[in-house]
């Protein structure tokens, strides 16, 4: 099993989410305008995304400090969402704001029970 395969899921069941790591491929890969299966192996591999030069660079040894693919492009956006959430009284006014800044579509009738 390999993330980088398509063939793992990473999950919440307590609140109800799972995604896999094509899921976030698919959705860098229309906004970086590259290839979502290379960016997929690149997400779980020892690379990291510079926002200013717009390129992927292997991480050398030298340069453990580095956040991986996976923590700048997954874990920390799910981690700011979770941030944003526990900071706005309105849950369902934030969530609808940070799906359109994400660009992931969520059911009203799922917002709509956070109210």
């Amino acid at each position: 099993f390999s993330p980088s395969r398509g063939n793992v899921a990473f999950a919440c069941s307590l609140e109800g989410w799972a995604f896999r790591l094509n899921d976030f491929a698919k959705l860098y890969a229309k906004k970086l305008n590259c290839n979502s299966e290379s960016l997929q192996k690149a997400l779980w591999g020892p690379y990291t995304y510079n926002a200013k030069t717009k390129k992927v660079t292997k991480i050398k040894a030298s340069e453990e400090h580095k956040k991986p693919m996976f923590v700048q492009m997954v874990l920390d956006p799910i981690w700011q969402s979770y941030q944003i959430l526990e900071l706005q009284d309105n849950h369902a006014t934030a969530v609808r704001d940070l799906s359109r800044k994400l660009g992931i579509s969520i059911q009203e009738k799922e917002i709509q029970r956070l109210e």
